[in-house]
C-alpha cells in the first residue's frame, strides 16, 4: 500500500512540476514574443523614420556623411543618395515581413557600420552630429556624452536586430 501512495505521489508531483514548467515555458514565450514584436516593429519604425528624414534633405545628407572624413567626395555622396533608399526600403521589409531574418540581419550590420563610425569621428577629434535622423555634419557643441549616447542608442538598436535574428516575431510576415 505504501509503495503505490508514493507511487501516486510521485506521479502527482510530476504532473504539477510538468505544470509549472509549462506555465514558466508560456510566460518565457509571451515574453520572447513581445520583445520580438517590440524589436521587428521598433527597427521598422527607426529605418522609415531615419530614412525619410534623410531622404527630405538629401544635401544635408550628404554633408552628414563627409563629415565623417572616411571616403571621397563622390563616395560620400554615393552613399548619402542611397542610405535614405536602404533605410526606407529595411523599414518596409520589417513591417512586412519580408525575409525577416536577413533583413534584421543587414539591419544589425550596418548598425555595427554606424558605431564605428563614431567611434572613429569622437577617436580623431572630430565634432559631428552623426545625421542618423536627419541633419548632421560639423558641431562644435558635441561632446563625449553625444558620442557615447549615440553608440549606446545604436547598440540598443543592433541587439533588437540580432533578436530579430534568432526570436523573429513571424505573425504578419510574408516571408520569414
Amino acid at each position: 500500500m505504501s509503495t503505490t501512495l508514493t507511487s501516486n505521489n510521485a506521479d502527482a508531483g510530476g504532473a504539477d512540476s510538468a505544470h509549472a514548467e509549462s506555465g514558466k515555458n508560456n510566460k518565457t514565450a509571451m515574453i520572447t514574443t513581445a520583445i520580438g514584436f517590440i524589436a521587428r516593429f521598433g527597427l521598422a519604425v527607426v529605418w522609415l523614420v531615419s530614412g525619410w528624414q534623410k531622404l527630405a534633405d538629401p544635401v544635408t545628407t550628404k554633408q552628414s556623411v563627409a563629415a565623417y572624413e572616411l571616403f571621397s567626395r563622390d563616395v560620400s555622396d554615393l552613399i548619402g543618395t542611397a542610405l535614405p533608399v536602404v533605410e526606407i526600403a529595411l523599414g518596409v521589409m520589417l513591417l512586412a515581413g519580408i525575409f525577416l531574418r536577413a533583413t534584421a540581419a543587414v539591419s544589425g550590420v550596418i548598425f555595427a557600420v554606424f558605431i564605428a563610425g563614431i567611434i572613429s569621428a569622437w577617436a580623431r577629434g572630430l565634432t559631428i552630429d552623426c545625421g542618423c535622423f536627419g541633419g548632421g555634419g560639423y558641431n562644435a557643441n558635441v561632446t563625449a556624452w553625444t558620442y557615447l549616447s549615440e553608440i549606446l542608442r545604436d547598440l540598443v538598436f543592433a541587439a533588437g536586430a540580432v533578436w530579430v535574428v534568432k526570436w523573429p516575431f513571424k505573425k504578419w510576415a510574408l516571408y520569414v
